[in-house]
Order: C-alpha cells, then structure tokens, then sequence
C-alpha cells in the first residue's frame, strides 16, 4: 500500500510538472507573438501613409483625346483670294464648271504658225534664202477649259486650214505656192505632232526652183509646220493665255460685291 501511495504521488508530482512547463511555454510563445505584432496605427498615421504612398506613386498620364468624326462629303473651302479663272457664283473656283476658248485656241495657233514662219520657213539654205509666206489660215474644231475644284483642265481639238507661197531672197514671188492642213491637234501629250499635208500649184512662170521649192515644201516645210502645232506646245500656250486674260483685282470686287 506504501509503494502504491509513493507511485501515486509521484505520478501527480510529474503531471504537475508537465502542467506548469506548458504554461511556461504557452506563456513564453505569447510574449514572442506580442513582441513582434507591429502596433496598430493611429487615424492619423494611417491617413499621412496613405499619403504618402499616393505622393510616391508615378504621376498618371492623360489619355490621348480621341476626336470622333463621321466621314462625309467634302466640304467647300473658306472663301479667300483665288485666280479669277471661274464665273462670280463659282467661289474659289470649287465647283463644276466649263468655259469655251475657241476663241483664244484660234489667237494661239495662228501665233504658232507666225513663230514657225519666222523661225523655221525663212531663208531656207538648200533654196538660196528663199522663205515661204504663210496667210489665210482657218482653225475649226472646239476647245474648252473645265474648272474643278481650283483647278483648270484643258479640252481641244482642233484642226487648221491655210494658204502658202514661196518667195526668194528679195521677197519676189517665185512661182509656186499651195495648201496645207493639219487635223487632229489635241492636248494628249502622248500625241505625235500632227502631220501636215501639203498641195502643190506651180504658175506658169514657175521654173526649177520653183518646182525644187515645192518639193521642199511637201517634205521638210509639211515637218516644220506640224512640229510649231505640237498639242502640249499649244495646250500649255492656251492655258498662260487664259491665265493672261483673268483680271484678279476687278473679280474680286465682283465677288465681293455680289
């Protein structure tokens, strides 16, 4: 019974023992996780770290503005100072519009074929200086100019009549004189120049070199004279005379009183 009651209170001594260790334990693990547990923040200090993490944070960048825009038509410009090329309602010449230049097509070739005749058909060398005279010269056919959006584009088609006599180097008649004419002058400058035919009448005077003259005049005067009618010599003519002709300050006053 002795050893019985020895053992048994050793047993109650050892289960005290094993209690007060683990609450020791359990004691000393609380004051570590007291320790280390950060205290808790203010108001105040939670607002300036906010703050302060906002002033630390990277400046946001705007976003691009986006103007939206649906496609229409074309809108007429602003009215300003434009060439006075089109009519008073075509303001800055913008719309649609067709003028006819026969006219000035006419003034341009004939002053085509006075350059060719001063240039290319006097004192021709293989004739001894003789020079061929060029006179009635008849231009049909259409020419317009279409306006468009401040722009001019050039339309002809033209053909040319006219008379030629050969006189020699002191400006006697020599005897022989003719016809020519070209069609189918036209503005395409992929166009070759046009080709000239050329008639032949010798008077009854005409000797050799009249008749030597007329031969020339087939050949290389049909080639000189259909090199002066070249389409974009003569288109390009057409257009600075049409630019000549417009009268800015005058239009403008127009324009500004309609």
């Amino acid at each position: 019974v002795l050893i019985e009651e020895v053992l048994t209170d050793e047993v109650l001594i050892e289960e005290v023992l094993i209690e007060e260790v683990s609450a020791a334990e359990v004691s000393e693990m609380a004051q570590r996780v007291a320790n280390d547990k950060p205290a808790a923040a203010s108001p105040a200090t939670k607002d300036s770290d906010v703050a302060g993490k906002r002033s630390e944070a990277p400046p946001a960048t705007a976003a691009p503005a986006i103007l939206a825009s649906a496609p229409g038509p074309p809108q007429e410009p602003a009215k300003q100072d434009a060439a006075a090329y089109g009519s008073i309602w075509n303001t800055n010449n913008w719309h649609w519009e067709e003028r006819n230049c026969i006219d000035t097509a006419r003034n341009e070739l004939r002053k085509a074929l006075d350059r060719c005749e001063a240039n290319g058909l006097r004192h021709v060398r293989e004739l001894g200086g003789a020079c061929v005279i060029l006179k009635n010269v008849e231009v049909q056919g259409k020419c317009g100019i279409w306006i468009r959006k401040g722009k001019r584009i050039l339309s002809l088609e033209l053909s040319v009549a006219f008379d030629w006599e050969f006189r020699d180097e002191f400006g006697g008649a020599l005897g022989v004189k003719g016809t020519g004419k070209a069609i189918g002058m036209t503005e395409d400058d992929d166009e070759p120049p046009p080709k000239v035919e050329v008639k032949v009448s010798a008077s009854s005077s005409g000797g050799k070199e009249a008749k030597a003259a007329g031969e020339w005049m087939r050949g290389k005067g049909a080639v000189v004279v259909g090199s002066a009618l070249e389409g974009k010599d003569l288109g390009a003519a057409i257009l600075a005379a049409d630019e000549a002709q417009a009268k800015p300050e005058a239009d403008r006053e127009l324009r500004a009183a309609d």
